[in-house]
């Protein structure tokens, strides 16, 4: 009915504001700003306040607005009209909006509170991804706080060295030689026990903390690599995951340089594993710098999660890699038709590029056999081992290599 909602608080950032206000300076910036007030003012009631709190901030204040289904509207409305292009000094910029909004069903809401809650809908409508509206709810309120409390968590975490390695062997396709082993980061929590990364590492790199996170693999990995080597284990290399904070660090050629020498070890025991979709989504200079610099330094760069990607070609191109990794998704339906002859193609492709491929979730001896027909080599998946512990590895390397001497 009418009378639900009493009074409505509208919160409206500005998305890329700064960006025109940079490159066309301030001027242009106040001229967008009038613009943006223009729209707001037009799109409202007379009745409505409409007001500017800060940098590219606006609020409106509803007051007793007529149904939930015109708010709704009203913050379309102003997120389409924003995202217009308008022309300022002879040139056309784009900026958007994002938007939170909250509700007071009676009189008792204060206007902080709103304004808290309203900044609450905002920021997860600019995680959503620009451009949109949201609505404060209890539901939103209890998840932000479970993440604010993950944040603190994975902070006490680094802080008390939870986190440790697990290692995934990967072997030669042909002959069946232990070719490396990638390094996968786990949390053993005191309560939770091992928190499985899909948990954590999403948070962490909300919370800034995920290049943390790669530091202390590189550093447990090359531990395990050298007290391998120790126990006369060959173990060619170790692969670790670089996440995008990680690849935008200038000085990451330099320290893994470091991390590598301290341990007598080359570069070529490090393989850095890059997400296609890091290169594509950044679409920043700095982690194609980043690249080049390790693979000049002598360390193996691999493209992993090949093929879920848009730009996979275009990076091949301009990008020195020493491999690709096939992503699951390719390995998991062969044999099948479709799925083989992308996978032979990818194949061909990286051989004359001089490239290797990894196939990884290879499950069962039947996939292996397809994907080494299929020319990759090398596997790593559920049917070689699983990640383990890393001081399960000597146990599982010996098994494995008297298995295998039998199997040859």
């Amino acid at each position: 009915g009418k009378g639900d909602v009493s009074r409505c608080v509208m919160k409206i950032d500005l998305d890329l504001f700064k960006e025109v206000n940079d490159t066309l300076g301030h001027d242009a910036g106040d001229r967008l700003l009038v613009h943006v007030a223009d729209i707001l003012r037009a799109t409202t009631r007379k009745q409505d306040i409409v007001g500017r709190i800060g940098g590219d901030e606006f609020v409106i204040l509803l007051d007793d607005p007529p149904s939930l289904a015109m708010i709704r509207s009203l913050a379309q409305r102003i997120t389409v009209a924003v995202a217009q292009p308008v022309t300022l000094n002879h040139a056309q910029c784009r900026i958007g909006a994002s938007i939170g909004y909250t509700l007071a069903t009676s009189g008792d809401a204060t206007a902080d509170q709103m304004l808290i809650e309203a900044d609450l809908a905002l920021y997860e409508a600019k995680r959503a991804g620009r451009g949109q509206a949201f609505a404060y709810s209890d539901a939103l309120a209890t998840e932000i706080e479970m993440r604010r409390q993950l944040f603190r968590e994975i902070r006490e975490a680094l802080a008390q060295d939870q986190f440790e390695v697990y290692v995934q062997p990967q072997v030669y396709t042909e002959t069946g030689e232990v070719y490396g082993c990638e390094i996968l980061a786990r949390w053993r929590h005191p309560q939770r026990g091992i928190v499985p990364p899909a948990t954590f590492i999403a948070a962490a790199e909300e919370a800034q903390l995920v290049d943390q996170i790669d530091r202390i693999a590189v550093e447990k990995g090359l531990d395990f690599l050298e007290h391998a080597n120790a126990q006369g284990i060959d173990l060619p290399t170790i692969s670790i995951n670089a996440s995008p904070p990680t690849l935008r660090d200038v000085h990451l050629t330099d320290r893994l340089l470091q991390e590598v020498h301290a341990r007598h070890l080359t570069p070529a025991h490090l393989t850095v594993e890059v997400l296609e979709s890091t290169l594509i989504e950044n679409d920043d200079d700095l982690a194609l710098h980043t690249i080049d610099a390790l693979s000049r330094a002598g360390f193996k760069v691999v493209l992993d999660d090949f093929g879920t990607g848009y730009a996979s070609m275009s990076n091949l191109s301009r990008l020195k890699l020493d491999g690709i990794k096939l992503d699951q998704s390719w390995v998991k339906p062969v044999p099948d038709p479709r799925a083989d002859s992308i996978i032979s193609a990818l194949v061909t492709l990286s051989r004359s590029l001089n490239m290797s491929v990894v196939a990884e979730g290879v499950e069962t001896p039947a996939h292996y056999a397809c994907v080494a027909s299929l020319g990759c080599d090398v596997v790593q998946g559920y049917t070689v081992a699983k990640p383990m512990p890393a001081g399960d590895f000597g146990d599982w390397y010996e098994t494995y290599t008297n298995g295998h001497a039998l199997r040859a």
